[in-house]
């Protein structure tokens, strides 16, 4: 098992010491493709930090570099990890990995229990060395990081979209939830009206019975937005950019320029 902790007896010291097992042997090393087994063209085992809900390991990593068609000795990096249920902590020449049942563990306990990243990656550093926390590889920030792409990527394959879900069905001139933009990943209410969808696309109502067919989108109940304003709005990137509740930076820029606030709004 890559992500089993070792009690190696420390003769001189006279105690047993949680050891990652690829510093058991030597020459150990966590190899990918050739199910398990070390592919003959790979190079030196690579330093990588594997996040696992046991703690944090300091191991070794081998990729496979077998010669393909096109001359390429193996595939990407990022792409041999994800074949073995590994996130990336990068794209480029990836050295820290999660993996992907870390990732939804983590999101179910942040949805359910509210807790923070600060403190489930103190648990996972715990995990490895309760005694001495501080000397395990801090990966707090990429972390963050990687959280926010999982839950994008999640959000995308739940909506169905790497299945052509936009298209229109068999028999159908208009694609589901004709109104809506494409790529849209907000959540559907059954029980919301949604002209097209489970009412007639034109509704004569008067004027008074008109808040019964209206459909409010909203962040929360409570009619919030939270961290409206945020400290690293300049540094921050939008990944559902136009994409949910809220319209596309650019065209909220141009409305707010070329919206006038009158003396009575001041």
């Amino acid at each position: 098992m890559p992500t089993h902790w070792a009690f190696v007896w420390k003769k001189d010291e006279k105690f047993f010491e949680k050891t990652d097992f690829c510093r058991v042997l030597k020459n150990t090393v966590v190899a990918l493709g050739h199910h398990g087994q070390r592919c003959p063209d790979a190079d030196l085992g690579h330093s990588f930090t594997l996040v696992e809900s046991n703690g944090i390991h300091a191991t070794t990593i081998s990729f496979y570099r077998c010669k393909r068609s096109n001359g390429e000795r193996g595939d990407p990096e990022f792409q041999q990890l994800l074949r073995a249920g590994i996130f990336p902590g990068s794209v480029k020449e990836p050295k820290t990995g999660y993996m992907l049942n870390l990732l939804e563990y983590y999101r179910e306990l942040r949805n359910q229990g509210k807790g923070s990243a600060y403190s489930f990656v103190h648990v996972l550093q715990r995990m490895a060395d309760p005694f001495f926390a501080g000397s395990v590889p801090d990966i707090y920030a990429n972390f963050l990081v990687i959280t926010r792409f999982h839950q994008d990527l999640d959000i995308v394959m739940q909506h169905g979209y790497v299945h052509n879900i936009e298209e229109a069905l068999p028999g159908e001139a208009n694609r589901p939830y004709p109104n809506q933009p494409p790529g849209y990943l907000g959540l559907q209410c059954a029980a919301c009206p949604e002209r097209g969808v489970n009412m007639p696309l034109v509704v004569n109502v008067p004027n008074y019975l008109r808040h019964l067919i209206s459909q409010y989108c909203t962040l929360d109940g409570n009619f919030k937005a939270n961290l409206f304003f945020k400290r690293d709005d300049g540094s921050d990137t939008c990944l559902t950019d136009g994409k949910m509740y809220f319209p596309k930076q650019t065209e909220f820029e141009e409305l707010a320029k070329a919206f006038v606030v009158t003396d009575a709004d001041k």
